[in-house]
């Protein structure tokens, strides 16, 4: 039998050859089987190349075109809300003794004043609620309460308020 400590050596021996075969995956190029004929004969480089009448090319940069971008017309795009104007008010003051005519400065009226309004959904309340246990209309209704988000009908449940109350409230302890 074997003891713990030769049964770690030999896997360990194990995973180091593995490993060892994995990393030396393309280093090892296996040996291609030599033909019998033998290589063709390389190609001999010649004395001079061939000669050629093409143009040489010339590469031209672009020209620089920064800034040359048509400009965007920014105020046709973004439209200002119009301002309101306040509603001035010029007040006149005629002194009875002598005939006198005051102008007092304009004064602001309070309808100039620009009213603060938050923005709020609009939510509409529903006319008819309808009781899941006998199927009315349970929105103002007389026959149907609720208590702790319980709704009460004394058309199912047979028996006063009050006492259905308690009985909610003694569960709840």
């Amino acid at each position: 039998m074997l003891t713990i400590d030769q049964t770690c050596c030999r896997y360990n021996q194990e995973v180091k050859q593995r490993e060892q075969k994995v990393l030396l995956q393309g280093l090892i190029m296996p040996q291609p089987p030599v033909t019998e004929s033998g290589l063709p004969e390389a190609r001999q480089k010649p004395a001079a190349l061939p000669a050629s009448q093409s143009p040489w090319f010339q590469f031209a940069n672009p020209s620089c075109t920064a800034g040359l971008a048509p400009k965007r017309n920014l105020a046709a795009t973004r439209t200002k809300a119009p301002t309101p104007q306040p509603n001035l008010t010029s007040t006149y003051m005629v002194m009875e003794e002598n005939q006198q005519l005051f102008v007092l400065p304009p004064v602001a009226t309070a309808a100039t004043a620009t009213p603060t309004t938050t923005l709020k959904r609009a939510y509409r309340k529903p006319d008819f609620v309808k009781c899941d246990k006998c199927g009315e209309n349970r929105k103002n209704s007389e026959t149907h309460k609720s208590y702790m988000f319980h709704i009460f009908c004394e058309a199912v449940d047979r028996m006063l308020f009050l006492q259905w109350r308690k009985i909610l409230q003694e569960t709840r302890k």
